[in-house]
């Protein structure tokens, strides 16, 4: 499976958008759910949201993440992708593929540079 920034940006965006903290498992509209669950695994597993892993005790092959929120560093990763002048800068400059292949950690810290920029622009 490939790693996709794209529905990992949509994860970020809907889990900063919850109004609280209870852990729920998550889903993302016209994803696949095995996939959202394997990306929300990576998630965790790089300490980027706090939540807890349950075994699949059901039918599904895959675990179940119950989501609690984003970490300090999932927040600024979300800083970097809800901002549309940061996240435009990634897809305009970066095809598809070349967006795929990027590390989380590099996209962040880019990111964080590009934020760093186009807020010094607005002062």
């Amino acid at each position: 499976m490939t790693r996709d920034n794209e529905l990992i940006r949509q994860i970020i965006l809907a889990i900063k958008a919850r109004k609280d903290a209870t852990p729920q498992a998550l889903e993302v509209d016209g994803a696949d759910k095995a996939i959202v669950a394997r990306h929300l695994e990576m998630l965790l597993d790089l300490g980027l949201l706090e939540g807890e892993k349950l075994r699949a005790f059901n039918a599904a092959p895959y675990p179940t993440i119950l989501v609690k929120d984003l970490t300090c560093s999932g927040h600024d990763l979300a800083a970097v992708v809800e901002n549309e002048t940061v996240w435009g800068q990634f897809k305009q400059r970066l095809s598809p593929s070349e967006l795929v292949e990027i590390p989380l950690h590099v996209l962040k810290n880019v990111g964080i540079g590009l934020l760093i920029t186009w807020l010094k622009s607005r002062f």
